[in-house]
């Protein structure tokens, strides 16, 4: 064989083992790497350290830290943000949840609370305890109480209200829906909306003056001419007003 095909031959077979080396290394280097950063985020360094909740005022923030599921030994590569707010939302006090990771180590629960507007009752026997269901608009009960917080709509229906958590009934939903909806010159004196058998309505106004309402059908037809009446009329001898048909209400007088 002439030499210098051999010495050619030898120089191809060095270029390749050479190359060959580079690859080895280039690869050896990228196993390094990928492994040097999933040590990392496994490291102390990354593990979740503080907890910052803000918008709670009912709940305490110890309440919304259980409720997340987190502990000082998560990895904050690990936590699914929806998922932690769906524990989070879990809660009867919570409306809604966000969660956002601050790298390195915190996570921020943002919380929007529900807000009771009515407080549910049925009537109970004698020598038996009250029981009080604060429910907000969508008719969720959020806590049970002994009495009534001040300032919230009095609702009585047979139906006996849930656990915090759980929904009311249909009626009483209905019930809490219109004492939502009272504004200026009803708000803060209707004090009571009392469910019938029937499932009918009927509000006390002034502690004083039963106002027949019937059905929550046309219940903002209904507002209307009771709001007018208290707007225009005396209701210092009122013994009764009915607005079953809002565009007839009817005062009698003692």
């Amino acid at each position: 064989m002439d030499p210098r095909i051999h010495r050619r031959r030898v120089e191809v077979r060095r270029d390749e083992g050479r190359r060959r080396l580079r690859l080895l290394l280039i690869g050896l280097a990228v196993v390094a790497a990928a492994v040097g950063a999933y040590g990392i985020t496994r490291s102390p360094l990354l593990d979740l350290d503080d907890m910052v909740v803000r918008g709670v005022t009912q709940l305490a923030p110890q309440d919304v830290e259980r409720a997340a599921g987190l502990s000082g030994r998560s990895a904050m590569v690990d936590l699914d943000e929806p998922t932690i707010a769906r524990r989070v939302e879990t809660l009867p006090w919570v409306a809604e949840a966000s969660v956002t990771k601050q790298w390195p180590g915190t996570v921020r629960i943002d919380i929007v609370e529900r807000v009771p507007v009515a407080a549910v009752t049925t009537p109970a026997p004698p020598g038996s305890p009250a029981r009080w269901a604060l429910a907000d608009v969508s008719g969720q009960v959020v806590e049970v109480k002994p009495s009534p917080a001040a300032g919230l709509v009095h609702i009585v229906t047979a139906s006996p209200p849930g656990q915090p958590g759980s929904s009311l009934a249909p009626a009483t939903r209905a019930a809490v829906a219109l004492a939502a909806s009272l504004r200026p010159p009803l708000e803060g004196r209707v004090g009571r909306v009392t469910i019938g058998a029937s499932g009918d309505l009927e509000l006390t106004l002034d502690d004083r003056v039963p106002v027949r309402f019937g059905s929550a059908a046309e219940s903002d037809r209904k507002l209307v001419a009771l709001a007018t009446l208290v707007d225009r009329v005396d209701l210092k001898t009122a013994q009764m007003i009915d607005v079953r048909v809002p565009s007839a209400p009817v005062l009698t007088r003692r």
